[in-house]
């Protein structure tokens, strides 16, 4: 008998993306009880009623009130199974083995998180499918405890799908003043304290994003900024990094001859660098600049973690 797993997901408008998602997780051979729990911030598409369809239980916290460690730290305390696995509304899990997969991680005792390989969706341009597989390798990686240059360091490690002790993530919660990469100061904090955290590329999920180049640099600014008080990066550690990057990306794309998609390659990365370089300086940038780099509006106003504006609200349904 395997341990009891509560799914967590963070959900706004996601039907479109959950009515794929949620049938698979349904379909999952687990021998344990699995549980679904999703935190919806205001959606208007019929969203909480599809969870609840599925046999989810839904808390409904104010938009104005969402960040991602927030909304987290939310599920966390309202789950109660010794283990719980994050993921985004927009994932698909691959294999109907993919949860026995995903907690055989945990096995071992001294791993306190993991997380797994995306695999780009079949309508990813090249620029994202290369994005897909530089960033999440076919190769497995153990990031030790208090390893030295990693605690440094953005790490391998993404609440798109991930699995991760709940008493670990109780005495750890994860960071309600940050857009994004709350997961890389969550591992870190983890590894800091004597666990060690994994990457897996064995249980896979179908995840990729197609951004426009707005939102490439924003959400490059954002991530940036983010990780500011988290590693310490230097300008010429990302410089060297995304100069190697590019080159690989433009290998790649000559292999498979996507001849076309290299000035785009160009164009997307030197987007990404600016956001980068602004987003490292946003301390220094005025207020309502740094608001309009940023993907998420509301929060460019915040200095500190939300305050909830009202009792979030639980609605129940069976299992």
């Amino acid at each position: 008998m395997r341990p009891d797993v509560t799914i967590l997901i963070p959900t706004f408008q996601g039907y479109y993306y959950l009515e794929q998602c949620l049938p698979f997780i349904r379909l999952q051979r687990y021998d344990g009880n699995v549980h679904i729990l999703a935190a919806d911030s205001g959606s208007t598409d019929g969203t909480p009623a599809l969870l609840k369809q599925f046999g989810a239980q839904v808390i409904t916290i104010p938009n104005s009130d969402y960040t991602p460690g927030y909304a987290r730290n939310l599920l966390v305390r309202a789950a109660i199974t010794p283990l719980v696995v994050f993921i985004t509304q927009d994932i698909i899990p691959l294999g109907t083995d993919w949860l026995d997969k995903l907690v055989g991680l945990l096995d071992d005792p001294q791993v306190g998180a993991a997380s797994v390989r995306q695999v780009p969706r079949i309508n990813a341009s090249p620029v994202e499918t290369f994005m897909a597989t530089a960033h999440y390798p076919a190769a497995d990686h153990r990031a030790a405890a208090h390893q030295e240059q990693l605690l440094r360091s953005a790490s391998l490690f993404s609440n798109v799908c991930s699995i991760a002790r709940r008493e670990l993530c109780l005495q750890h919660p994860f960071r309600e003043d940050l857009t994004i990469c709350e997961d890389v100061a969550f591992a870190n904090a983890l590894r800091h304290d004597g666990c060690d955290t994994l990457y897996s590329a064995g249980p896979a999920v179908i995840h990729s994003q197609r951004y426009t180049l707005r939102q490439v640099f924003q959400h490059e600014f954002d991530r940036a900024s983010s990780l500011i008080d988290i590693t310490e990066e230097t300008f010429k550690d990302a410089a060297a990094h995304g100069a190697h990057y590019l080159v690989d990306e433009i290998a790649y794309l000559a292999r498979e001859r996507q001849w076309q998609w290299i000035p785009y390659a160009g164009l997307y990365e030197l987007t990404r660098a600016l956001g980068h370089v602004l987003g490292h300086n946003a301390p220094h940038l005025p207020p309502k600049l740094r608001k309009h780099f940023r993907q998420s509006k509301a929060f460019a106003v915040r200095s500190t973690p939300p305050t909830p504006s009202k009792k979030p609200v639980l609605s129940s349904a069976s299992r």
